[in-house]
């Protein structure tokens, strides 16, 4: 076995692993918050999801004036240590390791 490295174009953490072959790994950097470093929690509406807006629809903001710092459809962690919240909807990146 040889060892397989690849950079993560998100974070820019080098992930190195033994493999046979090139594989597809996933980096966990969008688990942690980028404003305090803390590892997020999973964001789990407390409400139905089509009381949430969707920030992509122009008919629920047609003048843009709402905040976009809250929680959306699309948000998957959140970090509390701050107020208000910050709020992620980063998923998983994947990184080729050759």
């Amino acid at each position: 076995m040889k060892w397989v490295e690849g950079v993560c174009g998100e974070c820019g953490r080098i992930i190195r692993r033994r493999s046979p072959a090139p594989v597809v790994v996933t980096c966990d950097c969008h688990r942690y918050c980028p404003l305090c470093g803390a590892e997020m929690t999973p964001y789990t509406p407390d409400l139905n999801p089509h009381t949430y807006r969707r920030e992509d629809d122009p008919g629920w903001d047609p003048l843009s004036l709402a905040s976009k710092g809250e929680a959306s459809v699309e948000t998957l962690y959140v970090c509390g240590n701050h107020a208000p919240p910050h709020y992620s909807d980063q998923g998983p990146v994947e990184v080729l390791l050759r």
